[in-house]
């Protein structure tokens, strides 16, 4: 429901610029056609921002998702053993987990030794 709040209020916004402008052109009055045409840019760049930040957005979750504990099990096989796993880049057994936030809900896994993010895995 929020969600087709904040794009009516959008397509409401993005529709003013044009009007403004209109009105500038109809009445003469340049600094209503100027002020606009701005607006009406700055809401396209917006959107445009919008758009890319969602499907990078996209793009790392699909990687949180594909380099998961089975993935790190099966890419580096000799480096899980029964009760944990260590490092595929320096060897180390001390791993350590940290929460990503930005709405992510997602930990990442990495070694306290080197540095080197293994795999990560949803909060619950």
């Amino acid at each position: 429901m929020k969600r087709i709040i904040y794009i009516a209020l959008y397509l409401f916004c993005l529709a003013l610029g044009p009007v403004i402008s209109i009105f500038g052109l109809l009445t003469q009055m340049h600094a209503f056609t100027a002020f606009g045409v701005v607006w009406f840019v700055v809401l396209i760049g917006m959107l445009i921002s919008s758009f890319s930040r969602a499907k990078e957005f996209q793009a790392t979750m699909a990687k949180y998702k594909q380099m998961s504990y089975d993935w790190y099990k099966a890419t580096h096989p000799t480096h899980v053993h029964g009760n944990g796993v260590s490092c595929h880049s320096c060897g180390g057994r001390r791993i350590n987990v940290r929460s990503l936030r930005e709405h992510t809900y997602t930990r990442a896994h990495f070694c306290t030794q080197c540095g080197t993010t293994l795999y990560y895995s949803p909060e619950t």
